[in-house]
């Protein structure tokens, strides 16, 4: 039986109790006659009699409310499977799911799963930057700072369009040696000029016709903590579109992986 039902069953035999001890204080009061009888002119019950009788009709009363609203439950739980079903075949609940799982799987990892994109990804940041406990499990990270648009899918890969000057935050957990791998998405004659600490350690270009990805590596020695990278591009913003407004961009980034300069 259902919790509901069960409540209701439990409440509907409270009442009985009730009933039966004011009718047990009636017939202690006036007898069996009167009480079997068509009950006019009873005297009124004082003491735990009265306390008893007044108990059963409050119960009453607030007994067909009660029941309303158990049945109401009941009745919408029994239609969660048909929901379920309704949800597992909309266009918004698997995507809900996956992302949800993915943030577990972050969370739990250290490391941001390579799939988990848009207001998922920044609540991850969000909660790394509010919790120390969490943010210990880091291994290494690679995050998109200020002058990064919200990342969006794009290939099957996780993407941000940048504005002419970005930051690229570096999490690592441990200091040593790491290789930041991704690519930039850029167009013909531009450049991106890649700075740490104000100094120039790299640059990535594209000199053939049209927008395309071109790869990068650097090899970088970071301190445990948070490093960031700046990252230029030599050619004007333009507008690249959106979902709900319009932005501005340079170049785009498919977002880069971290790793030990000495995994496999």
């Amino acid at each position: 039986m259902k919790p509901e039902l069960n409540l209701l069953v439990w409440a509907v035999a409270l009442t009985v109790v009730q009933m039966l001890v004011a009718a047990q204080a009636t017939f202690n009061k006036v007898g069996l006659m009167a009480l079997v009888g068509n009950r006019e002119g009873m005297p009124e019950l004082t003491g735990w009699g009265g306390r008893a009788t007044r108990a059963h009709r409050n119960m009453l009363e607030n007994l067909v409310l009660f029941a309303a609203l158990v049945l109401v439950a009941v009745a919408n739980v029994a239609q969660w499977p048909r929901y379920r079903e309704i949800s597992l075949h909309s266009d918004w609940f698997p995507k809900v799911y996956d992302q949800t799982a993915r943030l577990k799987t972050s969370l739990r990892d250290g490391r941001a799963d390579p799939q988990i994109w848009g207001a998922y990804r920044e609540f991850l940041h969000f909660v790394w930057d509010l919790s120390p406990a969490l943010s210990s499990r880091i291994v290494a990270d690679a995050r998109e700072g200020s002058g990064f648009h919200r990342t969006e899918m794009r290939e099957g890969r996780v993407f941000a369009w940048a504005r002419r000057g970005g930051v690229l935050g570096l999490v690592v957990g441990q200091p040593g040696d790491y290789v930041l791998r991704g690519e930039l998405l850029l167009r013909s004659g531009e450049t991106v000029t890649v700075s740490r600490e104000g100094v120039a350690i790299g640059t990535v270009s594209r000199a053939a016709e049209g927008d395309w990805p071109e790869p990068f590596a650097l090899t970088l020695s970071l301190p445990a903590g948070r490093t960031e990278l700046a990252l230029e591009s030599n050619l004007e913003e333009r507008d690249v579109g959106g979902v709900r407004d319009r932005k501005a961009a340079a170049f785009g980034l498919f977002l880069p992986r971290l790793d030990r300069s000495d995994a496999p």
